[in-house]
C-alpha cells in the first residue's frame, strides 16, 4: 500500500468535494462536462497523442458520465464500464439508443454487457475486468477523482494493465485561494502512480471557476 501523508488526505477529500459540487452544477444546468472540450482541444495540438477517430477510447466507471456519449458524437468507438445500470441507462434514453444486452466471460465468471453501435458498457466493477480488447487511448475524467487516494496506485495499475499501456488523459482539479493554486492531484502523486510506465505532460490549464482550476494530463509509454 503506498503511503499517505496528512495533508495528501486533506487535499483529497477537498478535491472530491468539490468534484461532487462541480459535477452537480452541470447537472442542474444540464451542460456537458468541462472536460470534453478539453479532450477535443487535446486531439488538435497532440493528434498522435490519444488516437484518430475510429479507434477505442475506454472510459472507467463511467457513472453517467456525458463524456460517454459526447466521445461517441465523436465517431470514436467507446468502451466502459459500471456497476451501476441505473446510471448509464439514463444516457442510453438521453442518446435515444436501445442496447443489446448479452453476456460475457472475464476472468471465469459471467459479465452483462449493453452494447450499441460502436459502444459497450460492462455491468461491473473495474476490477472484474481482465480483457477488453484493443485499447488506443484513455480518457479518465472522474473515475481517478473518485478513487480514494489510498487506492489510487492498485486503481492505475489495473488500468495500465488492462489497456497495455496506451495513451491517456487525466483530467484533475486544483483549488485556487488567493490566486495559489491548491494541487489536489498534485503531479508528484501522479508520477508515483503511473510514472514508471508512462512520461507525463500537463497539456492544459484553465480556469473554469472563481475558485477552480482545471488541469489536463497527457501521458504516454515511455
Amino acid at each position: 500500500m503506498v503511503q499517505t501523508s496528512m495533508y495528501e488526505e486533506y487535499e483529497e477529500r477537498e478535491y472530491r468535494m468539490f468534484h461532487q459540487q462541480l459535477n452537480n452544477e452541470k447537472w442542474d444546468l444540464d451542460a456537458p462536462h468541462t472536460a470534453l472540450l478539453q479532450f477535443v482541444d487535446f486531439l488538435a495540438p497532440h493528434p498522435n497523442a490519444l488516437t484518430n477517430t475510429q479507434s477505442t477510447i475506454f472510459i472507467p466507471c463511467c457513472g453517467r458520465s456525458l463524456d460517454l456519449h459526447a466521445i461517441w458524437d465523436y465517431d470514436y468507438n467507446v468502451i466502459s464500464c459500471e456497476a451501476d445500470v441505473d446510471a448509464f441507462t439514463d444516457i442510453f434514453k438521453e442518446m435515444k439508443k436501445e442496447p443489446v444486452v448479452g453476456t460475457e466471460m472475464q476472468g471465469g465468471v459471467e459479465i452483462t454487457t449493453h452494447s450499441i453501435e460502436r459502444m459497450k458498457i460492462y455491468q461491473c466493477k473495474l476490477e472484474q475486468l481482465v480483457d477488453i480488447g484493443k485499447i488506443d487511448g484513455v480518457f479518465d475524467s472522474t473515475s481517478l477523482v473518485y478513487t480514494p487516494l489510498q487506492e489510487k496506485y492498485n486503481y492505475a495499475q489495473k488500468i495500465i494493465k488492462l489497456v497495455n499501456k496506451a495513451p491517456q488523459l487525466l483530467i484533475a482539479y486544483e483549488r485556487a485561494r488567493d490566486k495559489v493554486p491548491t494541487h489536489i492531484i498534485p503531479l508528484d502523486i501522479l508520477q508515483r502512480n503511473y510514472g514508471v510506465y508512462y512520461n507525463i505532460e500537463n497539456i492544459s490549464r484553465r480556469l473554469i471557476r472563481p475558485d477552480l482550476i482545471e488541469s489536463g494530463y497527457m501521458l504516454t509509454a515511455k
